[in-house]
């Protein structure tokens, strides 16, 4: 529903010339998948105020009072939902040792059904086939190492304070490009585990660089903050000197542990483990060697 009257209330947006409201509406429409409960209904509140607060701009024509007080009790609704995430993920949890666990219980599950329904084959195949086709496992994206970034205004004297649409992030440790929504946040949807240099930038503030730590197969989550100010030819060539001395120290790293590893591999395929023979003496019956 968020992204149906988003989408309508974007056209008249369009219509009249308010790009602003109009990229608010159309970022909104996606932004809060792959969150928790409390962070959905959080940001599913936001495309509710976007559009309540511009109600009249909008119109009858493309969105109702009545359209938005029933957006507002599923909302309301949603918050006392239980499982809701998954629905919200677009089936995408993220990978965890009880999703391992969950998921090969339910495997064996499926087999032990599956034993339990061939008598069924023959005496009743429209039964049988029905069954069959619901024990059919659903392709599971698994969304691993997600990181959840939220960018805010460090002046803003505001609380919560303000956050930052269209900031361009950068991870050294990925290759996606994403920025910011109107809820300031950034998502990166598969980082690989350990410390992670990040470039948020944006006109207007001071570009920032930060060290991450990722915690492989967790939800990461980080808060930055930029500073306004107009960055200088120096300071811009002292941040792409930064980053780029932190990829080449990474990559260092990376072929340090290789090495090791193939040294490691190497060392254990030369030792040949000797075990000497003993020698037991023999004796006579009076216990003389």
């Amino acid at each position: 529903m968020a992204a149906q009257l988003c989408a309508s209330s974007k056209v008249k947006m369009d219509i009249i010339g308010n790009n602003t409201i109009s990229k608010a509406l159309k970022d909104a429409v996606t932004y809060y998948v792959r969150a928790s409960d409390a962070v959905c209904a959080t940001r599913l509140m936001s495309v509710y105020n976007v559009m309540h607060t511009n109600l009249l701009l909008i119109t009858p024509d493309y969105l109702t009072a009545a359209q938005l007080a029933t957006f507002l009790t599923k909302i309301t609704s949603f918050r006392t939902m239980k499982g809701s995430t998954t629905l919200v993920n677009t089936n995408m949890p993220v990978l965890t040792a009880q999703l391992k666990t969950d998921l090969k219980q339910t495997s064996a599950d499926i087999l032990v059904l599956k034993m339990l329904l061939k008598k069924y084959k023959t005496t009743n195949l429209v039964f049988f086939n029905g069954l069959m086709a619901a024990c059919k496992m659903p392709a599971v994206t698994i969304l691993h190492t997600p990181v959840y970034i939220t960018v805010i205004d460090e002046s803003s004297t505001s609380i919560p304070p303000a956050v930052l649409s269209d900031v361009q992030g950068t991870l050294t440790k990925s290759k996606q490009l994403p920025v910011t929504n109107i809820a300031g946040i950034m998502v990166y949807y598969n980082v690989q585990g350990g410390k992670t240099t990040g470039t948020f930038a944006k006109p207007g503030f001071i570009t920032k660089i930060v060290e991450m730590p990722i915690v492989s197969g967790k939800t990461n989550t980080f808060t930055v903050a930029l500073t306004p100010g107009i960055m200088t030819a120096e300071q811009e060539e002292a941040v792409k000197a930064t980053i780029a001395k932190v990829i080449a120290d990474e990559k260092a790293a990376t072929a340090s542990k290789k090495k090791i590893r193939k040294d490691a591999k190497a060392t254990a395929a030369l030792v040949t483990v000797i075990i000497p023979e003993v020698i037991v003496p023999k004796t006579t019956e009076n216990g003389a060697i």
